[in-house]
């Protein structure tokens, strides 16, 4: 005999009074962005111009996130050796608090190990890309799209997974705050649950850029919402 079950549940059952919006991982580093966002929660896009900061800004995310999670960095930008001198100047060369912030924290330069990466953890992560251009444009990838890896990176979300994709943008979209003009693709734009666009001031040392919220698709906080300083790498 073959017994069925109706496992099919009205949404009316589940609504209940306190309602609330998606709450995300806290960044206790950057309240104003934690604020604005409600927390790093589904696929977080970080565009701008060159030098802007981009990788700086996912790093130390990263280095918050990895405290409370696993994070997965994938770089195909800075090396191992770059990386390892940020994270030593960023946290002063202090013994401890390196190995706090690094103990959940794995550095890969292929995606081909994504998903046996997944599988190794076992737990909800953060995956972060840096750039996500270079991960089509590599040799062991070129038979898939840069569209077919931003679908396969935004299905992690179902499994409880944090994304970060770095992104590079056109030469034609530099100078203004936009969510168009990310290079090679359109999906981007449409995949990302919060994009920021990193703009570097005028007349400036390389310091200092301006951070901009692009699409917040679950809070109404639009446009510039800080500028950040670089210091200690």
């Amino acid at each position: 005999h073959t017994h069925s079950r109706n496992t099919l549940s009205p949404l009316s059952s589940q609504m209940g009074k306190d309602i609330q919006p998606p709450t995300g991982i806290v960044i206790p580093c950057l309240p104003r962005i934690t604020e604005a966002t409600g927390g790093l929660y589904g696929l977080w896009l970080i565009g701008g111009e060159p030098a802007a900061g981009k990788s700086t800004l996912a790093l130390q995310i990263s280095l918050s996130v990895s405290r409370r999670r696993p994070v997965l960095y994938y770089d195909f930008e800075q090396g191992t050796g770059v990386i390892k001198w940020h994270v030593h100047k960023a946290l002063g060369g202090d013994k401890d608090k390196i190995q706090d912030a690094t103990k959940q924290l794995y550095l890969r330069h292929s995606m081909a190990s994504l998903e046996s990466d997944l599988d190794m953890l076992g737990c909800p992560c953060l995956v972060v890309v840096d750039s996500i251009q270079k991960v089509a444009s590599s040799v062991t990838y070129r038979r898939e799209s840069l569209e077919q890896w931003v679908h396969k990176l935004e299905a992690l979300k179902k499994y409880d997974h944090h994304i970060i994709l770095v992104s590079e943008k056109n030469r034609g979209s530099y100078g203004g705050a936009s969510l168009s003009g990310y290079k090679e693709t359109g999906e981007l734009e449409y995949a990302a649950d919060t994009a920021f666009d990193m703009l570097k001031p005028e007349e400036e040392d390389g310091s200092r850029t301006e951070l901009h919220i692009t699409k917040n698709r679950h809070y109404p906080k639009r446009g510039f919402i800080t500028t950040l300083t670089r210091k200690n790498s």
